[in-house]
């Protein structure tokens, strides 16, 4: 008996009582009306004109137009083994080599050579987009570039640089055509 009176007075004491008014109903807070968003022109009569699209003013930069200066560069690609070349272009970072055609090199003596006229105040990178023979018809791409050129690493990739001058007399154009 004894433990089912302490079992009893337990369940009163966990349980409560509504003495303290926590079981109240609550009342819920004023609803503020508000406007329903909806999509499309507002429904007032007043129309306002929507801002003129920004204008586009290309950056004044050598575009092969014959205006602004640039440096006519001859570039050149020796390959180790230049009997397993099948195709060279000249791709990069600024224009023309930046088009989706490159700058096609021609191969004289085992050295593929091209030229392009690149701005003398850009920074760029370019490589030799080099076709392999493979012993069949097709040809095996691969990513070459001058180990006698400055270089640096683009996505891992080691790459010729330019480097950027005043003007064309104050380039070492010649270093971007040396092969030996």
């Amino acid at each position: 008996m004894r433990n089912a009176t302490a079992l009893v007075a337990l369940a009163m004491v966990a349980c409560g009582d509504d003495s303290d008014g926590s079981n109240a109903p609550v009342t819920p807070p004023e609803q503020v009306e508000r406007p329903i968003p909806t999509v499309g022109a507002p429904d007032t009569d007043e129309w306002e004109e929507p801002p003129p699209p920004d204008e586009f003013v290309p950056e004044d930069r050598v575009d092969g137009s014959g205006e602004g200066e640039c440096c006519m560069v001859t570039f050149a690609y020796a390959p180790p083994r230049p009997e397993e070349v099948g195709t060279a272009v000249l791709r990069g970072s600024v224009f023309p080599i930046n088009v989706a055609e490159g700058v096609a090199l021609t191969e004289t003596d085992g050295v593929w050579t091209g030229d392009a006229c690149i701005a003398p105040d850009e920074y760029a990178t370019y490589y030799y987009d080099v076709g392999l023979r493979t012993g069949s018809d097709e040809l095996f791409p691969v990513v070459r570039h001058n180990t006698f050129a400055p270089t640096t690493s683009v996505n891992g990739e080691i790459v010729n640089f330019w480097e950027p001058g005043d003007d064309c007399a104050s380039l070492d154009i010649m270093v971007h055509s040396t092969t030996e």
